[in-house]
């Protein structure tokens, strides 16, 4: 009986392990409080000490599973949380990487591609089309830089524009740049 309750214990304290690692701190007191109770085996009740070793990881368990959820509701919820927090991080990114294409594509019709410097850049999206927008500082012919102007851009060159201060781009801005 003694040896089949230690081996139940020890399979407890392992499997129990795997769980605990997700809160340090438990495994700091179970781990402790463990050899303690091996150390005084000799002096308490021979089934004593393996039965407090698995009432010990059980009571850690449900300790663990307050603070990170192992199982139950509060596991879902943090699955869900999980794959919600993930897809926005996978969207940010998508844009991120769309604004960096327009911000490309904008280069392509500066006389100064290399001086170009963006600023207050956002990703919109309507009716299925996708632009970039926000504002950019480059140099002119003359070398000196043109201060910041609005720019456009779908993430082609040819569908990229930049505030000129005429007309036709502040229509363009109303369309495609609602912020």
């Amino acid at each position: 009986m003694t040896i089949a309750l230690r081996l139940l214990a020890t399979v407890v304290f392992i499997g129990s392990f795997f769980f605990l690692v997700r809160e340090p701190i438990s495994l700091v007191w179970v781990v402790g409080i463990t050899l303690i109770l091996i150390s005084y085996s000799n002096k308490m009740v021979p089934e004593a000490s393996p039965i407090l070793v698995i009432l010990l990881c059980v009571i850690s368990l449900f300790w663990v599973n307050s603070m990170s959820p192992l199982w139950g509701d509060g596991y879902e919820e943090k699955l869900n949380r999980a794959q919600i927090i993930d897809a926005a991080n996978k969207e940010d990114m998508q844009q991120r990487e769309f604004v960096s294409k327009a911000q490309y594509a904008v280069k392509g019709n500066l006389k100064d591609p290399s001086s170009a410097v963006f600023s207050s850049d956002y990703f919109y999206s309507s009716n299925g089309n996708t632009f970039a927008c926000g504002n950019v500082n480059a140099k002119n012919s003359f070398g000196a830089m043109t201060g910041n102007k609005r720019y456009v851009s779908d993430g082609t060159s040819t569908g990229s524009y930049v505030d000129d201060g005429g007309a036709g781009f502040e229509e363009v801005w109303k369309l495609r740049c609602r912020n």
